[in-house]
């Protein structure tokens, strides 16, 4: 784990989310295990919509083109 004052980066263990706040001790942490899993499974999600027609691949597009 590396850690500092005010966040905590785990690779090794899994939280309850990718990105967890405790707020008694005002620190962030990321659990990159659990966050690649839920950016995974929100991709999934996001190609079955695609498939299904519930979401538009344009927006996407545009989001693209418009970047810095």
């Amino acid at each position: 784990m590396i850690e500092n004052k005010n966040a905590a980066i785990d690779a090794l263990i899994e939280g309850a989310y990718g990105i967890e706040f405790d707020s008694t001790n005002n620190k962030y942490t990321f659990y990159v295990r659990s966050y690649f899993k839920e950016f995974k499974n929100a991709v999934n999600d996001y190609i079955i919509n695609l498939e299904s027609g519930k979401e538009s691949i344009s927006l996407l597009e545009t989001v693209l083109a418009n970047r810095n």
